[in-house]
C-alpha cells in the first residue's frame, strides 16, 4: 500500500484540517475533490491549523507533496473525504 509523507494512507493533521474546512463550507454544493484541495493549497498560501485557525505556512511544499501522493493513490477526482482518517 502506498503511504503519504506522513507515513500512512490518510491526510496528515494539517491537510485534514484544510479538507474538513472545505467540506464544511456551506457555499459548496458538493464535497471537494482532491484536485480542488490541491488547488486551494497551491493558490491560497494560507493553511488551517488543527485548532481551526488560518496561518501562513513557511513552506507549502510538504502539503503539496502530501496531496500529490494522495492523488496518486485515490485519483484527482476522488472526494477529499476518501483521504480522511475515519473518526
Amino acid at each position: 500500500m502506498a503511504t503519504t509523507a506522513g507515513g500512512n494512507n490518510f491526510a496528515g493533521a494539517q491537510l485534514a484540517a484544510i479538507m474538513r474546512a472545505m467540506i464544511d463550507d456551506s457555499r459548496r454544493a458538493r464535497p471537494p475533490t482532491l484536485a480542488e484541495v490541491r488547488a486551494e493549497v497551491e493558490q491560497s498560501g494560507m493553511r488551517w491549523t488543527g485548532e481551526g485557525e488560518l496561518q501562513f505556512p513557511q513552506d507549502r511544499t510538504s502539503l503539496l507533496i502530501e496531496i500529490d501522493e494522495l492523488i496518486g493513490r485515490y485519483g484527482a477526482d476522488a472526494p477529499a473525504t476518501s483521504a480522511l482518517r475515519p473518526k
